[in-house]
């Protein structure tokens, strides 16, 4: 009997966790405009200036954009106003905005100096998550 209960809850929670993943998937797609297939971010994006990004596909670059989010421990909205809402402005240059540009400047011309343009740098080298990095390490 245990197995049978066991195995009717997990049912349950793929069918909802399916249904978590349907409505977050619609909801990203409401937000973006479909990218037109083969164009760079640079091209789609007016406002990606980054030379490592505006190269990018549609795709990778979105794709990015989470990537760099997760490793400072931010999201959308702290860089976009109104991300996350209808009152999406995602091209105003914030502080964040411009602060991240360079940094991603940076971490590209690291890469390209120290590593044959191999991508051994990242975001998350020095900021593990937090949105400044620490300055000293743990001795613990």
């Amino acid at each position: 009997m245990k197995f049978w209960w066991r195995l009717t809850i997990a049912g349950l929670a793929v069918v909802w966790l399916g249904g978590v993943a349907s409505v977050v998937r619609t909801a990203a797609q409401a937000q973006l405009p479909a990218p037109p297939a083969g164009k760079k971010a640079g091209e789609v994006f007016k406002n990606v200036t980054t030379s490592t990004l505006k190269e990018l596909p549609v795709d990778d670059f979105i794709a990015s954009m989470g990537v760099i989010s997760a490793d400072l421990g931010l999201d959308c909205a702290d860089c976009h106003p109104g991300a996350g809402s209808d009152k999406v402005d995602w091209v105003i240059d914030t502080p964040q905005k411009k602060t991240a540009r360079k940094m991603i400047e940076m971490v590209g011309t690291i890469n390209k100096t120290n590593f044959a343009g191999v991508q051994m740098v990242t975001c998350w080298t020095c900021h593990h998550g937090r949105d400044i990095p620490a300055t000293t390490v743990a001795l613990d």
